[in-house]
């Protein structure tokens, strides 16, 4: 509120105060003080000595004085300057937090999103009328904010929906805008705490929450037949709770387990799903009075294979190799000789899902898919280019299911040959070295293969902690699983052009297609199959992050903005409520001073 937007009938309200508490104090006389007097002449003589000409310079002086704390005190009163933000261009900004983790349910059964807009609302509206209000969300919704009325800025406000991102983000361009008012309305979950010059209005009040933050599933080590899921559930709450986890599969599959959960703790628990298929697997909480449901489902992918029979064609004195092979899941190893392999009849191949290559290449692919280590000339792998001496090994594509979760960081190769793969959408480069040569590819086609341009004995390749991951990767894509790629809700890219998105129902989602690549989004967490190149992929998204499922983690202190919505300071005690006890001070010193005669 100032000067400028009061009305005048208010202004000559606030000045006919002033003056008439100025005539009051005048008015108001002290009580006289009694005192004996020996002698009415000689106090007479004395007054006249004292009385002057001065006297009215003084009474005139007084009344300047006592003007002068009127007009103080009626301007600071009516235009308060220093304490009304719009005193200056009246442009406010409010950012609003619209993420995921809003929709957080309050005691009376409503969202804290819904408070969020009714206290940006109640901020607006209490704006001055000739105020431009700029709305911000944290979603990117409003693509381009600008200044408004107050009356578009409402609507703007009242449209406003929650987004899918959990990574929320005001455009740093905000903090550069000129603006006297700047406000965030959140509950400090995921936005955290506002920059020092906004004033934080805080939606957040405490509430019960069990979410899952971890799904997945994995072969028991030394039986392949045994398949686990390990599952585990994060209390956000103050108190212990108990739910009871369902997980589920394709048909009657199911499994049930109680659990306790402790407070601001987490339960892992491990079910044994051998008996399950394979396919879309799902798992649940039934709790109640749970205050973000999202967190509550989690899906995956059951591999239906259970055993890969792998047959590895390799000479002596290469034993690590094989150990390694052992040692991955569900992986049933047959080690034979070459020469073995080039006697053996072609209908006994079928006995194998995968062959594995070691410094030996069949002058006629095999009948099955197949990694190739050391790769020599052969007529349906990639021509040799030259001699490789200790090259610079870069990873092209880690979006390969290949090199996917693999640091090549510290691998270094001391001999082998590049490869001339061909140009098609087929083969992929894995790893280049010198001049952008390949030193590994990968083929999809009607049998995939996947060849490594040099031995893993002249390199350190085998003793890094990548190389498991190398072969566990090569055998899960070479055995022809469907791919299965981890994402959360929001925007999900699938690793090829122009896919077909289906969701769980069947029904076909709107994908755009950028360079190499196509998006979707993803409302809510379920499964969803993409079809290109041939293959489907399977994409499982989840929230799994017990950041998100910790909503009662708010970086905004619950006492520092449950103020009232119609705040326009944060500071109680500004320079203009500092010179208005000045001139308030100066106004009671002058009536007593003239009441006592000083001035007068």
């Amino acid at each position: 509120m100032n000067a400028y937007t009061l009305s005048p009938l208010l202004v000559g309200a606030a000045v006919a105060a002033a003056v008439a508490a100025v005539v009051l104090l005048y008015l108001l006389r002290p009580p006289a003080r009694n005192q004996s007097v020996s002698s009415n002449l000689i106090w007479q003589r004395v007054l006249e000595t004292y009385r002057r000409v001065s006297d009215r310079w003084r009474w005139w002086l007084s009344l300047l004085i006592a003007s002068v704390a009127c007009v103080c005190i009626v301007v600071l009163a009516v235009a308060r300057p220093g304490t009304d933000a719009s005193a200056g261009s009246g442009k406010a900004i409010v950012v609003v937090d619209n993420a995921p983790t809003m929709a957080t349910r309050t005691s009376s059964g409503g969202q804290r999103f819904e408070v969020a807009k009714q206290r940006a609302l109640s901020l607006i509206e209490n704006f001055p009328a000739a105020t431009q209000v700029m709305v911000v969300d944290t979603q990117r919704r409003l693509v381009t904010p600008a200044f408004e009325s107050r009356k578009d800025a409402v609507e703007t406000v009242t449209a406003l929906q929650l987004g899918q991102s959990y990574q929320p983000i005001v455009p740093s361009a905000v903090a550069f805008v000129p603006a006297e008012r700047r406000y965030v309305v959140t509950d400090g979950v995921l936005l955290g705490a506002p920059p020092s010059d906004f004033v934080a209005v805080t939606v957040f009040e405490p509430a019960n929450n069990l979410g899952i933050t971890a799904f997945d599933f994995n072969n028991v080590p030394g039986d392949p037949a045994r398949r686990e899921a390990f599952v585990e559930v994060f209390n956000a709450g103050s108190e212990p709770r108990s739910t009871e986890v369902v997980i589920s599969g394709i048909g009657e599959q199911r499994v049930t387990r109680e659990i306790s959960v402790p407070a601001n703790g987490v339960s892992a628990q491990v079910f044994d799903l051998s008996d399950f298929t394979g396919g879309p697997i799902r798992a649940a909480l039934t709790a109640t009075e749970d205050g973000y449901p999202a967190d509550d489902v989690a899906y995956g992918y059951l591999a239906s294979r259970r055993i890969v029979r792998v047959t590895l064609v390799s000479g002596p004195g290469l034993e690590f190799l094989s150990k390694s092979l052992r040692a991955q899941p569900r992986v049933r190893l047959n080690v034979i000789s070459p020469q073995r392999y080039m006697d053996q009849k072609v209908d006994e191949a079928v006995a194998t899902d995968i062959y594995v290559f070691d410094r030996f290449v069949p002058s006629e692919p095999p009948a099955a898919p197949s990694l190739v280590i050391a790769a020599k000339p052969a007529g349906w792998l990639p021509a040799r280019a030259g001699d490789a001496s200790y090259p610079d090994v870069l990873a092209t594509d880690g979006r390969h299911p290949v090199l996917r979760n693999l640091s090549l960081r510290d691998l270094y190769v001391e001999t082998g040959s590049y490869l001339q793969p061909e140009e098609d959408r087929s083969t992929t480069v894995l790893l280049r070295g010198d001049e952008g040569k390949a030193l590994a590819v990968a083929h999809d086609g009607a049998k995939r293969w996947v060849a490594l341009g040099f031995d893993v004995a002249d390199s350190n390749f085998g003793l890094l902690p990548a190389f498991p991951l190398f072969l566990g990767n090569s055998i899960n894509w070479l055995a022809d699983e469907p791919e299965i790629v981890r994402a959360q809700p929001g925007i999900v890219a699938v690793p090829f052009r122009d896919a077909r998105v289906l969701a769980m129902d069947g029904a076909v989602l709107p994908v755009t297609t950028v360079d190499e690549r196509s998006f979707f989004e993803a409302a809510q967490p379920g499964l969803y199959t993409a079809i290109g190149n041939d293959r489907p992929l399977r994409i499982t998204v989840n929230l799994l992050d017990r950041r998100i499922s910790n909503v009662n983690q708010s970086a905004v202190p619950v006492a520092a903005a449950p103020a009232e919505a119609g705040s326009v300071s944060a500071v109680p005690f500004g320079l203009s409520a500092l010179l208005l006890m000045l001139a308030a001070g100066l106004l009671c010193v002058e009536w007593f001073a003239y009441h006592r005669r000083i001035t007068v």
